[in-house]
This record gives C-alpha cells, sequence and structure tokens, in this order.
C-alpha cells in the first residue's frame, strides 16, 4: 500500500503568537487544514498560510485581529479548521468565552470567499450564552448575571452542512450542560447569505450527559454521496473510571438545512467497544530547557489531556475515530491512542454500528 510521502516544516510558535499580540496564551491549542496547494494553521492566537512544502506565505496574524474581536474584551481559544474540498472553501472556528462588554459569549465561524486561504473571509457569530435571551434557548445555570459558553468546540462537514459542536460550561458558575450542536447550511455558508442555525441540546446519554460529540469530516464523500446523514461519536467514561463503550449519532435529513425551517432528526445508539480510560500524565524528557529548571525545580511531570473523543472522518461507509488513553507497556501504565473503525447504518430513523476488526 502506498501511503505517500510526508512533508514537515516549522509551524507557528509562541515568538510568533507574542509577535502578532503581545502576549502568548498557553497552551497552543492547534487547528491545521490542508487543500488547494495550501496549507492553513491557527493557534492560540496567531494563524498564517504556507505553501504545501512549508514555505511561510503570509506575516502570523492576531486571531482577534482576523475575527474583529477587540482583544481588550474578548477571550478567544480552541481553534479548529477544515478544508472543503467540494466547495473548495476554508472553514475556521473558535470560541469566545466572554465579551465582558456585552457580557454575551459566542462562537466564531469564518468561512472563505475563494479557494486561497489568503483571500478575505465571511465571518459568521453564534451566541452561545444560553440564558434564555437574544434567540438563545434558557438552559440550566445560565443567565445574564452568570452566562454560558461553548468550550472544546469542533467542527466537522457533510455534503449539505458544517457542524459545529462544543461542552457547555459556566463563566462565573460551576455549571455543565454537556455538548451542543450547532447544524448550518454549507451551501448558505458558502454563498455568504443569511442562513437558519439549528441549535440541539440536552443530549443524556446512558448514565451521563453526552460530551465531546465529535461531528465527521467527509472529505472526499465516498460513503455520503449526498445522503443527507451526518454522523458523531463521542466517548462515555462519565467518572474517568474507564468505559468499553462509544457512542454513534446520527443528524438525519441534512438536506433540509437549506430550508426557513430544517426538520433534522438526531438518533443515538450505544455499542461495546476496547477498553480505555484516561491518560496517566507523562514523564518529561531531559531537555536543554525542562519545564521548571528556570526556577531550579525537579523535571515536571506533562499532561496528556483526557480520553473524550477526537478527530472524526466519515470515508467509503466507515467512521474512523479515535481517543488519548492509558495503555500498559507490561511493566507501567502510559498514554497511548485508541482507534475505533465503527460501520454506521441508518434505515428510516433507526441507527444501528458495529466496530470492525
Amino acid at each position: 500500500i502506498n501511503h505517500g510521502t510526508g512533508v514537515s516544516f516549522p509551524g507557528l510558535t509562541t515568538v510568533d503568537t507574542a509577535n502578532a499580540n503581545g502576549f502568548v496564551l498557553s497552551p497552543p491549542d492547534q487547528g491545521l487544514c490542508v487543500g488547494h496547494g495550501f496549507v492553513l494553521e491557527v493557534i492560540n492566537l496567531s494563524m498564517a498560510v504556507y505553501t504545501k512544502t512549508g514555505t511561510r506565505l503570509t506575516t502570523p496574524e492576531a486571531v482577534n485581529s482576523f475575527f474583529g474581536a477587540d482583544p481588550a474584551v474578548t477571550f478567544l481559544s480552541d481553534p479548529r479548521c477544515y478544508y472543503d474540498q467540494p466547495t473548495q472553501r476554508w472553514f475556521v472556528s473558535l470560541t469566545n468565552v466572554i465579551n465582558f462588554n456585552t457580557g454575551r459569549s459566542n462562537l466564531y465561524l469564518a468561512v472563505s470567499q475563494t479557494s486561497d486561504p489568503r483571500g478575505a473571509f465571511t465571518i459568521y457569530s453564534i451566541d452561545t450564552t444560553d440564558d434564555g435571551t437574544g434567540g438563545t434557548p434558557s438552559n440550566p445555570g445560565c443567565s445574564t448575571a452568570s452566562p454560558c459558553f461553548g468550550d472544546q468546540p469542533t467542527l466537522g462537514a457533510d455534503a449539505n452542512g458544517i457542524y459545529l459542536t462544543t461542552n457547555e460550561f459556566g463563566v462565573f458558575a460551576n455549571v455543565f450542560n454537556g455538548a451542543q450542536i450547532y447544524a448550518l447550511s454549507k451551501a448558505e455558508l458558502v454563498a455568504g447569505t443569511p442562513l437558519t442555525l439549528v441549535h440541539i441540546g440536552n443530549l443524556p446519554l446512558a448514565e451521563g450527559i453526552a460530551y465531546s460529540v465529535q461531528p465527521a469530516s467527509s472529505p472526499d464523500l465516498s460513503g455520503d454521496g449526498g445522503s443527507g446523514t451526518e454522523y458523531f461519536l463521542s466517548a462515555l467514561d462519565f467518572f474517568n473510571t474507564n468505559d468499553n463503550r462509544i457512542a454513534v449519532w446520527a443528524l438525519t435529513n441534512t438536506r433540509s438545512l437549506t430550508r426557513a425551517t430544517p426538520t433534522v432528526s438526531l438518533t443515538d445508539v450505544v455499542i461495546s467497544s476496547e477498553v480505555y480510560g484516561l491518560p496517566p500524565l507523562a514523564t518529561q524528557k531531559a531537555g536543554p530547557y525542562p519545564l521548571g529548571q528556570s526556577l531550579g525545580d525537579p523535571e515536571e511531570t506533562l499532561n496528556t489531556g483526557d480520553d473524550r473523543m477526537q478527530q472524526v472522518v466519515f470515508s467509503s461507509g466507515h467512521l474512523w475515530g479515535a481517543l488519548n488513553t492509558v495503555v500498559s507497556d507490561g511493566t507501567k501504565w502510559n498514554s497511548g491512542i485508541a482507534y475505533f473503525d465503527v460501520r454506521p447504518k441508518e434505515s428510516k430513523g433507526v441507527l444501528s454500528a458495529t466496530v470492525q476488526g
């Protein structure tokens, strides 16, 4: 099997972020997407465009400037990006935790107006305050005095739509309302016209509430063909005690997203999987500037993340997903990756799925 050849080159650094913004935000969460001969990279809080061989084409730009968000009153984080081959457009999303002038939170979505990511973008904003005002639902614990926001946003696509999901937290209060799904018409986004937003929340799942419901991207649409179904995957380790289940979700009739009143329907099924669990901290390798050395401290451990579902791809009828997990090398526990090959099937509102292999 020919897997092709890889290319590596220096990406954005905290120095680039400091030069673009005058400060550094850590960790430098990354969004990376490739298409039409370009590479677009966005991190907290800068972005740049490269050729596919790694030549930087643009000066690193402050993300706040790109989205027109005043850095003095807004707090942005968690960028994602996606190149959509069928439309040859670039999509960039991130979350605004809070605008301290308005007391509102929102998700930004930028859509390129051409196939060149160096060109103009149309900027959309989705209100995620969810306090019952401004057209938002009145979610538990969300209020004008204590707004909510969409953390850890994700980005996916099928033939008909672009899909964003978040985990909803309170900005100032201990609130968690689980996963929120936002579905938007791809055609209307590309055209730069006003559109109808579908927002789905309140997603009970097994003995908990759904979190990090990852939408699938469909890079070639070979398994989609405009079928009108967008798939998602999520994990079920609610209490960090390991689990052997994952959830498969199907949003049907996505063709209707162009209508004034879309008629989509969300279903889910829980299936058995390999065991996965919260990955342990990693021992830092010795280096010239190990964490803590400048303070005379011993080398510290490094956070390896958690075991929520990460990026999901739908291709040739298969859902390919992965998450961080704990693994054993026979002598100790380490951080690793669990991969999932899932075959979903949706028919007349009934969803089924099986893990392959």
